[in-house]
């Protein structure tokens, strides 16, 4: 039995090799048997997290179950290709054609292993690829994609030639629709590790948008730690951080206002730095916070022109606003948007070594600044993990996933997350009252979530607790109604 195991997996390494190199291979190829395909398979996909780990960098090592989601989605769709790409075909070729894209997808993860270890040990890692860097990295991609698609097509053309039109091309077009439909997160992940959608068609946009960036008109200057005193950029924070809280403007004792405090702590991906800029326009424009609204963001291109979002930053800020807001009539808006997990926002820049937010450090900032009504708006991965700690019934807090789930939409070039998008760009665009705006965002959300589902993710179910005396508040500053109004909603909540 063992002998006869190990005479098909020499077989089938021979074809493997043949297809790989464009030799010539048997048409109609006997069967395996389900042990070799087992056996294949499980090859296929310790291969597959090698290169994962490869990629990751080695240090800084996680796991991500919902990397194992995508993966299960990838294989759903191309085992229904395969099947109808045999449609009308003897069915015991499936598990021939099985063994074959197991080798396939094998062999290209370790040639992206391959091309990664020569981008990051070649020297090619640079913080600012030249133009014909870019060019060579984008030519790869597609390169590699074009390779794979010749070699699935010989698969094709191996298995039914004769017997069904352009069996190859029609192969091709089934079975490869993951790389270009199904955005990958890994399973393993490190400190390298690309967080960014990886299918082919954002790996060609995000290309020819670094490219775009190069050109006249719109350069970029380059960062990199090694050039960059980090000493200097500390030393400049309180001078930025005096000049925009100077343009604060204190309380009108006649009126309730809204002051807003945006910060985007990391720099992993730019949509964080980006959607913070649009919410602070957004709130000047339309809650009229001009002079009561401050940004704080991490990231390598506003070093010299914005304050840094970090703990420090953030706690000198809100003391600020504090001594400039009436703690009886005024509400403090609070935006964090970033990466996190379970108990902390991520607060990173390169060359940097900075502490983490975590719910009893925001607490205490904000008890210390004396802010005493409070919306706090966190958009990040386990955002609820927050709320225990900072519930009271002063505060309103809205985030953008439950303790224990991720959110969406952290994607270099992206104006909004899926979050930010939902709740700043649509339902504040239309809804003062933020506990409507919050269940419109929230029925947006899972409509745009709905895919994940069939891919076997689970939603980031977006989560809301609300004071007693915080709706009150917000009932009198944004819509004027009277305070049964206030009491009414706070009943609908109760039911």
């Amino acid at each position: 039995m063992a002998g006869r195991l190990i005479s098909e997996l020499r077989l089938m390494q021979r074809r493997a090799l043949r297809l790989l190199t464009f030799r010539p291979i048997a048409l109609h190829p006997h069967r395996p048997s389900l042990s070799a395909l087992l056996l294949v398979l499980a090859v296929s996909a310790v291969i597959a997290l090698l290169s994962q780990l490869t990629i990751s960098g080695g240090s800084g090592l996680g796991f991500n179950e919902y990397g194992v989601s995508d993966g299960l989605a990838s294989l759903s769709l191309i085992a229904g290709g395969a099947a109808l790409a045999s449609w009308g075909a003897a069915c015991t070729r499936l598990r021939r054609l099985i063994c074959d894209l197991a080798a396939v997808n094998a062999a290209g993860n370790i040639l992206i292993a391959a091309i990664f270890a020569v981008y990051v040990y070649g020297g090619f890692m640079v913080p600012t690829p030249s133009e014909t860097m870019q060019w060579i990295w984008w030519g790869l991609d597609w390169g590699l994609f074009a390779y794979l698609a010749c070699v699935v097509w010989r698969i094709g053309r191996s298995l039914w030639g004769g017997e069904l039109r352009a069996p190859g091309l029609r192969l091709v077009a089934v079975s490869l629709l993951p790389l270009l439909l199904v955005p990958q997160q890994p399973i393993i992940y490190g400190d390298m590790t690309d967080w960014t959608r990886v299918d082919i068609w954002e790996m060609s946009r995000q290309a020819l948008a670094r490219i775009a960036e190069e050109q006249p008109g719109n350069e970029v200057q380059p960062y990199s730690p090694e050039q960059t005193e980090v000493e200097d950029t500390l030393f400049r924070q309180p001078a930025l951080l005096d000049k925009a809280l100077a343009a604060l403007t204190p309380s009108d004792d006649t009126r309730p206002e809204i002051f807003f405090l945006a910060a985007a702590p990391s720099s992993a991906q730019d949509v964080f730095a980006h959607e913070v800029t649009a919410a602070q326009q957004l709130f000047d424009q339309r809650f009229g916070t001009r002079g009561h609204s401050l940004v704080l963001i991490n990231d390598p291109k506003t070093l010299e022109t914005a304050p840094l979002a970090n703990n420090r930053n953030i706690a000198e800020a809100l003391k600020r606003i504090g001594n400039s807001m009436d703690a009886v009539n005024d509400v403090l808006v609070l935006f964090l948007t970033s990466h996190g997990a379970d108990g902390w926002i991520s607060v990173d820049l390169p060359g940097f070594r900075l502490n983490q937010i975590t719910p009893d450090g925001l607490a205490t900032a904000l008890d210390e600044a004396g802010i005493t009504n409070r919306v706090l708006i966190i958009s990040a991965c386990h955002s609820g993990s927050f709320i225990p700690r900072l519930k009271n019934d002063n505060t309103l807090i809205m985030t953008a996933a439950r303790a224990d789930r991720t959110s969406f939409g952290c994607t270099n070039g992206a104006a909004w997350t899926y979050f930010g998008d939902a709740l700043f760009n649509n339902a504040l665009r239309r809804e003062t009252d933020f506990i409507k705006a919050f269940e419109h965002a929230r029925s947006l959300i899972e409509t745009w979530e709905f895919w994940r589902v069939l891919a076997l993710q689970k939603r980031s179910d977006p989560q809301i607790s609300v004071g007693a005396n915080i709706v009150k508040v917000l009932a009198r500053l944004t819509s004027g109604v009277p305070e049964q109004r206030a009491e009414a909603v706070m009943d609908e909540l109760r039911r």
